[in-house]
């Protein structure tokens, strides 16, 4: 039994870690190191940063993320005042809300931009038309997975219900 004037148990590790981190960073690292070659995870800074010069769209974000995580380690670094505070919490979340308005073009979006959107933009159209025309979705004016049938395609956004199929289907007489 334990008493109040035994020491607590020691740390079986002299790093300032639990043992379970330490078990887990080693995990990680070996099956990492099973998948890669050490010289190219020693160039993976190299060539992320080549492509973060090669690349301007990255920099307005980055850069707005490098001024956060400054601001927030200065706040942990020293005792704000209540007013500190809140102007922080105020500030980070202006920032966060306009970048993913930002990062999703202001509703700008391009659905022709990459195959996948144009999928989508396919399914919904098809969706549009048939709630405007009060019938069902059959067919899809192009073919994805091998099939022009919107029910059959396993991407399509929905499943026929038969709650949603009832209006449709039985027609008083």
């Amino acid at each position: 039994m334990h008493s109040d004037t035994e020491s607590p148990a020691q740390s079986t590790t002299y790093l300032p870690i639990s043992d379970q981190w330490l078990l887990t960073g080693l995990v990680v690292i070996g099956a990492v190191l099973m998948e890669t070659t050490l010289s190219e995870l020693l160039r993976l800074p190299i060539t992320i940063a080549a492509f973060v010069v090669a690349t301007p769209d990255t920099w307005i974000p980055l850069v707005v993320m490098g001024i956060l995580m400054a601001g927030a380690l200065v706040l942990e670094g020293t005792r704000p005042t209540l007013r500190q505070e809140r102007f922080a919490w105020w500030a980070y979340g202006t920032v966060s809300i306009v970048g993913v308005a930002w990062f999703f073009r202001f509703g700008d979006l391009n659905w022709h931009a990459t195959p996948d959107w144009v999928k989508e933009w396919t399914y919904y159209t098809a969706l549009h038309e048939s709630f405007s025309h009060g019938r069902l979705p059959w067919f899809l004016n192009a073919t994805f997975q091998g099939t022009d049938r919107f029910f059959a395609n396993p991407e399509t956004n929905i499943a026929p219900r038969p709650s949603c199929l009832r209006g449709w289907t039985c027609r008083p007489s």
